[in-house]
């Protein structure tokens, strides 16, 4: 998996220029900012299903996530999120193979795993429940940038899919990702625990927002 964030749900009138000039980089993935309405204006079923339809057009796969719940604690932002995409699931259920579901952006802000463990031990059964079989990612705690959560509480998290299919992601900026030992160390500790790892996001303070991952 190698591709770009584009935030549509701050530029919605910007997918069909934005999905085709994503895939002429060579990007195979497009991890696409949504809105349950919570805090930006909702992106409905329909919406969705026209993401999905344009990024298949070009030949990617979509990463969806939802980005109301970024930063927060409580775990009623987390089950917002959660209904979002129980109450779009049409648009997801029988597209496994082409559209992964990253289910809150940076959900949990303060540096505590068990706490944020305790929130997608709930969340991912709730999705899975529902018949929501896609491929899901999980973003660290802190912001997305403490990746001792997903080592020291990965695995637990993991354990609650039944499907198996979880992902975890680090976003690397300035704590996560702010020297190349730092940036190997974090990859490696979530890797030797069995786990897969993305890197949703990375950049510092002064650069544009891109994204890649690495193989498991």
């Amino acid at each position: 998996m190698r591709g770009v964030n584009h935030g549509h749900s701050w530029f919605k009138n910007d997918l069909n220029t934005a999905i085709p000039a994503i895939a002429k980089t060579g990007a195979n993935t497009v991890r696409i900012v949504l809105s349950n309405g919570s805090l930006y204006t909702k992106d409905d079923l329909n919406a969705v299903k026209n993401i999905i339809n344009v990024v298949n057009q070009n030949k990617m796969i979509a990463v969806l996530e939802v980005h109301d719940a970024t930063g927060k604690d409580d775990y009623n932002s987390l089950d917002a999120a959660v209904n979002y995409w129980i109450s779009i699931k049409e648009a997801l259920i029988g597209k496994e193979d082409r559209v992964i579901v990253n289910i809150a952006n940076e959900w949990y802000g303060t540096w505590n795993g068990s706490a944020w463990a305790d929130g997608y031990k709930k969340a991912i059964p709730k999705l899975r429940n529902a018949g929501i079989k896609n491929t899901l990612i999980v973003d660290a705690a802190g912001w997305g940038q403490f990746p001792q959560s997903i080592v020291d509480y990965g695995q637990s998290v993991f354990a609650a899919d039944s499907q198996k299919n979880t992902v975890f992601s680090i976003h690397m900026y300035e704590y996560a990702g702010k020297d190349a030992a730092t940036v190997k160390a974090n990859m490696e500790n979530v890797l030797n625990k069995g786990l897969a790892l993305i890197i949703g996001e990375f950049g510092d303070i002064t650069q544009t927002v891109m994204w890649t991952s690495m193989p498991s």
